[in-house]
């Protein structure tokens, strides 16, 4: 059967594997299997001892009344529950099992001492005996309280009264107790019972363990799955914009430098103020069509055309902050770097990330101001103070990566659209002047750099990238 053969499929695994298999086996067994058992061995005795009393209370026939040491003893074993309920006394087996076997071996003898040698009165230990390999999964203890056992019966034996033993010496006493098929038959399910338990139970843990393995193996399997569908889609997609780079972006750009200094020329010739502003807007528009294609170029090339340099990333940072200051107007940039925190990097490449990056987080900061106010707000007696804009750069380096992180307290970004915002094109902005270009270029710097972006956001908040670099 599939159920037997748990340790036969344990040993079939690595070594690594088994050695954690036993492990799992020991703690199992020690912290859920032994303690359970133990409460119920306890439960079988006090309950077992109760019934004794109640039937012979309610029995008319018994002329002698119940002794009082059978309800100390009932009071003893109900104490020992509590205590393993209780106390570390759970954790502690097979050392429960002794206090149970000193308690109920102690009053079997001294019954059976009282009652001159009547093996009736061992009857009860014997039972219990059978199950301390059950209880222990151990055959050594086991064996160890048979012994015990068989020792305090010789003992006891010697000391009953010569009239008690009618002229028979200690051995023959023993003998006969010994010779009882029932007494026999529960020295032997002692250790027989640890065999069992070991092999069976062991059996039933290695198709868990085996079962738990397959189970993460599977979660894991699934995750990576789940992961490298993501990467190629994101691939996919990048490939799509390659091909358009490379194939169309030089038709694009001549039309468009052709449309310029035409729009430069009919500035410089014209007169209508007028006319001018719509040239303007027009020259606007075909600047922002070759910065368009400018970024996308970036796309159409698995690496850059230049070489990495070690800078300082306060200094790159201060850059991109003064290239888009018209951006940051009214808002705080808040400068955690460590002064010293240098990088390889491209440097232009990483000054446009964190243009990008800045840019963003203003343009969050400014939907948030925008957002209207709720009536709750409104009808507040006192003025509510509004929350100053900030962008926070904090930085942190370990001997394998270089994190840097951009926060803003802006509008936030919603769950749904997290897997989604470093899509070509796609935004999560109603501006016009925004393309959905961004991050997918700050993805794309950072794979030439060997790192990765991550996004984290709570909508109506704040947003943070972080920025991997390999140190």
């Amino acid at each position: 059967m599939m159920i037997f053969n748990g340790l036969a499929k344990i040993n079939e695994k690595p070594p690594a594997q088994q050695q954690a298999f036993e492990l799992f086996a020991h703690e199992t067994i020690q912290n859920k299997f032994k303690p359970l058992f133990a409460d119920w061995s306890l439960i079988v005795a006090i309950v077992s001892a109760i019934l004794f009393i109640v039937s012979h209370l309610l029995n008319d026939s018994h002329s002698t009344p119940v002794h009082p040491l059978t309800y100390v003893y009932v009071v003893l074993l109900g104490g020992l529950l509590v205590a393993h309920r209780k106390t570390e006394l759970r954790t502690k087996s097979p050392l429960v099992v002794y206090l149970i076997f000193s308690i109920i071996s102690s009053f079997g003898f001294l019954d059976y001492f009282a009652k001159q040698g009547d093996i009736k009165a061992l009857y009860g230990l014997f039972f219990f005996l059978s199950s301390v390999g059950f209880l222990t999964f151990s055959i050594k203890h086991s064996l160890i309280m048979v012994g015990i056992t068989l020792g305090m019966l010789v003992l006891v034996s010697s000391g009953l009264p010569a009239q008690t033993l009618q002229n028979h010496s200690t051995v023959t006493q023993v003998l006969s107790v010994l010779s009882n098929w029932l007494i026999v038959s529960c020295i032997v399910l002692a250790p027989a019972w640890a065999l069992l338990n070991q092999w069976l139970f062991r059996n039933i843990l290695a198709l868990q363990f085996i079962a738990d393995k397959t189970n993460q193996d599977l979660s894991t399997a699934l995750r990576t799955l789940k992961e490298t569908e993501k990467k190629l889609i994101q691939q996919q997609k990048n490939q799509a914009l390659n091909h358009m780079a490379a194939g169309l972006l030089h038709e694009i750009i001549n039309p468009v430098n052709s449309s310029i200094q035409a729009i430069n020329y009919a500035q410089s010739v014209n007169q209508q103020e007028e006319l001018n502003e719509v040239l303007e807007d027009a020259l606007q528009q075909q600047k922002r069509v070759v910065t368009t294609v400018e970024e996308l170029k970036v796309f159409s090339k698995p690496n850059p055309d230049y070489e990495k340099s070690i800078e300082n990333f306060s200094d790159l940072l201060n850059t991109a902050s003064n290239l888009c200051k018209h951006e940051l107007t009214n808002i705080t940039i808040v400068n955690n770097l460590k002064p010293d925190l240098s990088l390889k990097c491209y440097p232009t490449a990483c000054i446009q990330v964190l243009i990008n990056l800045l840019t963003n987080a203003a343009s969050a900061i400014k939907q948030k101001s925008h957002q209207p106010k709720s009536h709750h707000e409104k009808d507040r007696q006192e003025k509510p103070q509004q929350e100053k804009a900030v962008i926070e750069i904090n930085g942190e380096a370990n001997s394998d990566t270089i994190t840097i992180a951009v926060k803003d307290n802006g509008i936030g970004i919603k769950p749904e659209e997290l897997d989604k915002i470093s899509d070509p094109f796609y935004s999560s902005q109603d501006t016009e002047d925004r393309m959905g270009l961004g991050l997918s270029i700050c993805q794309t710097i950072m794979r030439h750099h060997s790192g990765k972006l991550s996004i984290e956001s709570e909508m109506g908040k704040w947003t943070q990238v972080s920025l991997v670099f390999p140190n």
